[in-house]
């Protein structure tokens, strides 16, 4: 229930209404996207990689 509450408070940041803890919790979950991102190309740079 607790995940719930964080995306009420974010999706208060795209009514309109301010709050710090929307920005904080918008930001961890770029940052989320962006580890994952990144890793994923990792991984299939390395799994696609030839062998000498």
């Amino acid at each position: 229930m607790n995940f719930f509450a964080i995306f009420l408070q974010i999706g208060e940041l795209f009514e309109g209404n301010f709050n710090w803890q929307g920005v904080y919790h918008l930001f961890l979950f770029i940052l989320m996207a962006v580890i994952l991102g990144g890793l994923g190309i990792f991984l299939g740079y390395k799994a696609f990689k030839p062998k000498k």
